[in-house]
């Protein structure tokens, strides 16, 4: 689990973000971008190559948490061989 504090320009909405967040991933095929406000845990992504990114509004105008999960477990020699083999 990680967060990622943001602080923005005024009239950037936390669905520019997700947008933009969806435009940058759209190619990448483990990568999910929740909806806006989501919660997230490392349930869905546990033994996964799996990232999953939620933006979240706070009460600060301009200022957006977004939290990313992913398992790095298997993220060592014997999983990127998977993820390369999954790629070809």
């Amino acid at each position: 689990m990680t967060s990622i504090y943001v602080q923005t320009n005024k009239g950037v909405t936390g669905n520019n973000l997700r947008k933009y967040l969806l435009k940058f991933y759209k190619k990448s095929k483990f990568i999910k971008i929740l909806k806006l406000n989501s919660p997230i845990g490392s349930g869905n992504v546990l033994n996964t190559n799996n990232c999953e990114i939620s933006v979240c509004e706070t009460r600060i105008k301009n200022k957006f948490i977004i939290f990313a999960a992913i398992d790095n477990l298997v993220k060592g020699a014997s999983g990127q061989a998977i993820q390369n083999m999954n790629l070809l």
